[in-house]
This record gives structure tokens, sequence and C-alpha cells, in this order.
């Protein structure tokens, strides 16, 4: 937070990985582009049809 930087947590929950961002850690005037949210969700859904990650991953912001 000192940093303003985003926060990036990587989790393994046995054979899942979970990858979770934190833009509040960026401080109030920072914002994701709708590319960046594009992109996101593009690799989550190539991961679900490899089943690399389970169906039920979201990739979209919370």
């Amino acid at each position: 937070m000192a940093d303003d930087a985003v926060f990036i947590a990587i989790e393994s929950d046995g054979p899942r990985w979970t990858v979770k961002a934190d833009t509040l850690t960026a401080g109030s005037g920072h914002s994701v582009d709708d590319t960046v949210n594009d992109a996101a969700r593009a690799a989550v859904t190539r991961l679900i049809h490899r089943h690399e990650v389970g169906a039920d991953a979201y990739p979209g912001p919370v």
C-alpha cells in the first residue's frame, strides 16, 4: 500500500490455482482498463477449455 501498487495473490488448493488482484491497495485514483478485464476473461476461458481450471472459475471483478 505504501507504494500504491496492485496486490496480486496466487494460491494453490490441491490441483487448482486461484489468482486474486486487489486494486484497492493501489489507491483511489487507480482503475483497471476494460482491455485488462477482457484479457483476464479470455485467459480464464482458455484455461477452462483446456481443463486447467474448474468450469466454475470466475474471470471477472468481484
